[in-house]
C-alpha cells in the first residue's frame, strides 16, 4: 500500500468515526427535546392543578365569608331579641 492508499483509509476511518459521533450528538439532542417537551407539559400540568386549586380554595373562602356573615347577623338579631325579652321582664 502506498502512502496514499494509507491517507485515504485514515481519512475514511476519521469520516466513519465522525458520523458515529454525529449520530450519538443526534440522539442526545433527541434526548434532551423530549426531556424538555416533558418538564414543560408536566410545569403546564402543575400550573393547571394549582390554578384549580386556588379556584377551588377562592370558592370555599367565599362560600365561609358568606356563612361568617350570616351567622354575625343571626347572632345580632338573637341577641336583639335576647335584649328586648330581658327589659320587657323588668
Amino acid at each position: 500500500m502506498d502512502k496514499r492508499d494509507e491517507e485515504i483509509l485514515e481519512l475514511k476511518q476519521k469520516l466513519i468515526d465522525l458520523m458515529k459521533e454525529n449520530n450519538e450528538m443526534k440522539e442526545l439532542i433527541l434526548f434532551l427535546d423530549d426531556e424538555r417537551n416533558y418538564a414543560r407539559q408536566f410545569m403546564r400540568d402543575v400550573n393547571s392543578k394549582q390554578s384549580l386549586n386556588w379556584n377551588s380554595l377562592k370558592q370555599k373562602l367565599a362560600y365561609l365569608e358568606q356563612k361568617q356573615f350570616e351567622l354575625i347577623r343571626e347572632n345580632y338579631s338573637l341577641k336583639q331579641v335576647s335584649d328586648v325579652a330581658v327589659y320587657s321582664s323588668l
